[in-house]
């Protein structure tokens, strides 16, 4: 209990004045002793022991009495004799019937046999809905269950059967129900809906279709929507199909067609003559390059390319395994080294492997069909392979090729290298450290509140910034050095520099797993504190879009058709966004010793 008196002398505070931070005094419901607690720590104390505040001594001798006791118990039951008297064996049948008659004794309540029945459909019902809302999983089930009744149907002895059933369903509906029967049939609505279905317009032909539906079509509900469903041109152009008429008609709509494939092809082709007659008929696509050529749309969308441009691998592959063959000796596709995954491009001598991330084959449509840490994971087996993996997305290679090649040139040690100490530090200006990161980091520039550069023969040859972190004190916001350069010892020279300026405790900073590996922090004393979680990032018409600006409460600003029942991503999904994960970062942290 709160001694509110006490509280009062000692620590100025009352019961109205009180929050979750005061200090108050507390005597212990067992041994009447009072301590000095935060009123936060009391209320959760209490509330896990129903009100009763107990110190620690007295809560140790409580767990001391359950031991005691639990050990007595134990010595107890070892006695054979004692067991036997008191307990049935679980194996027994006593025992069994015991619980039986128990369950039945449950199960007669009606009470209880509703509601955990309504509980089991409820749970049964959730997970349907759950599972059959996702594309994915419902074309894989369909896919089963035709395959199933295909499979059951292919059986002399199960087909037979089943006609049999039918027939004899058919006779006893037949006698139950002619009349009423007779007056749907012959309804001039009914014979011009069957006359169109079928070729075979006879009376006899109908009366046999309309026997094997009875029980359905009595439903009145169930008769206008499959009405309505019939009478559609889908349905016809199905039906007239499989007796023999018109052709199939298209798995995709010609717009939607043209859709995808400039998604595929990030709008390489010209579809302005193709005529989209079915997924498996040709149609006429214009490469920009070589002219017209035809391909099946499954074969396009799949990514097959101009049979004249295509070779065995796509042009960023080729692009990129071109660039680093001008400098190392390369294996492709090499499966020996992580076996059974794959590495894109492998440089032996080095111990380097270069995964290529295109757009659309590494980045996900569904949260079904995602896979969270295919990359991070990808990672960890290089690392534990003693493999340095670089990762380069395709949208990087194609809009800052500079800067890519000037990693991969860096990460293979053909760049041009500078010593550090041949570098004068210098303090750069807003607009010159914008510049140098716009033209040298991957990501641009970032807002910092100190600014170094190395400074070499009157140009910038590296830069770090630093900006100030709520946890850590000091983070580096950004680290670059010039394209096709490389400042040996430039790290430790700009940190140390830092450190002399600011006096910090400590400096945090994270590393890109996707092509780094940060040997230069630890050479300079930084320790890895852990790897973080994958991010992620959305991809829209070949571009790669950060998350940040797809917050749920930005969405109704940004999306057509927004749904605010459903999360950020599945809202995401549903307007044609994909998600692409990355590899994770690695933090470090120095501390001043």
């Amino acid at each position: 209990m709160i001694d509110w008196d006490k509280t009062y002398e000692v620590f100025g505070v009352t019961e109205a004045s009180a929050t979750k931070m005061s200090r108050i005094i507390a005597k212990c419901d067992c041994c009447e002793t009072e301590y000095s607690r935060y009123l936060q720590q009391y209320k959760l104390t209490t509330k896990k022991r129903d009100g009763v505040y107990l110190c620690h001594p007295c809560v140790t001798k409580s767990k001391q009495f359950k031991n005691e006791c639990s050990e007595r118990a134990k010595i107890k039951w070892s006695d054979p004799s004692y067991a036997n008297k008191n307990k049935l064996s679980t194996s027994s049948d006593s025992y069994r019937e015991l619980q039986r008659a128990k369950s039945r004794d449950r199960w007669a309540d009606e009470a209880y046999r509703s509601k955990v029945t309504a509980k089991l459909k409820q749970a049964n019902s959730n997970r349907a809905k759950k599972a059959w809302s996702c594309d994915t999983y419902r074309d894989k089930m369909s896919s089963i269950i035709s395959a199933r009744m295909i499979e059951q149907w292919s059986d002399d002895e199960y087909r037979s059967h089943i006609i049999e059933c039918a027939r004899s369903s058919a006779k006893n509906m037949w006698a139950n129900g002619r009349d009423e029967l007779l007056s749907i049939f012959r309804s001039n609505e009914f014979r011009q809906l069957m006359s169109g279905i079928s070729s075979d317009k006879s009376p006899e032909t109908i009366a046999k279709i309309a026997k094997s539906s009875k029980a359905l079509w009595q439903n009145e509900k169930y008769r206008n929507k499959m009405l309505s469903i019939l009478r559609s041109d889908e349905m016809r152009a199905h039906l007239s199909y499989m007796l023999g008429g018109r052709s199939r008609p298209n798995h995709w709509a010609a717009g939607s067609f043209v859709d995808k494939a400039n998604e595929v092809h990030r709008g390489q082709y010209d579809y302005s003559e193709s005529v989209y007659n079915g997924s498996k008929d040709d149609v006429k696509i214009i490469c920009p390059t070589h002219g017209a050529f035809y391909q099946t749309p499954n074969n396009h969308l799949r990514g097959t390319r101009c049979p004249r441009c295509a070779s065995r691998y796509s042009a960023f592959h080729n692009q990129v395994a071109d660039f680093v063959s001008n400098y190392e000796t390369i294996s492709v596709n090499d499966r020996k080294r992580i076996n059974p995954f794959e590495l894109d491009i492998f440089i032996d001598s080095k111990m380097i492997g270069i995964e290529l991330d295109g757009l659309y084959w590494h980045s996900f449509a569904s949260k079904c069909d995602e896979k969270p840490y295919k990359h991070a994971h990808k990672a960890d087996i290089c690392a534990a392979a003693g493999i340095r993996l670089i990762a380069i997305r395709e949208d990087e290679w194609h809009d800052k090729s500079d800067i890519v090649k000037s990693m991969i040139l860096s990460r293979i040690g053909c760049a041009e290298k500078i010593h550090g100490r041949k570098c004068r530090i210098v303090h750069m200006t807003n607009q010159a450290y914008r510049k140098f990161m716009d033209d040298n980091h991957l990501y641009g520039h970032k807002s910092a509140f100190i600014k170094l550069g190395l400074e070499y023969n009157g140009e910038i040859m590296m830069a770090m910034s630093f900006s100030k972190n709520a946890k850590f004190q000091w983070e580096i916001a950004r680290m670059a050095s010039s394209i096709n350069h490389m400042v040996v010892g430039g790290v430790s020279k700009l940190l140390c520099e830092f450190i002399k300026l600011a006096d910090p405790d400590c400096i945090v900073t994270y590393a890109d797993r996707r092509y780094s590996s940060g040997d230069g922090y630890i050479e300079s004393g930084f320790k890895l504190d852990g790897i973080t979680r994958p991010g992620y990032y959305y991809v829209k018409d070949g571009k790669v879009l950060s998350r940040l600006g797809f917050q749920k409460h930005k969405l109704p600003n940004i999306l057509n058709d927004f749904d605010e029942n459903k999360t950020e991503a599945d809202n995401m999904f549903a307007n044609g966004y994909r998600r692409l994960w990355d590899y994770g970062h690695m933090r470090f942290i120095w501390t001043k010793i």
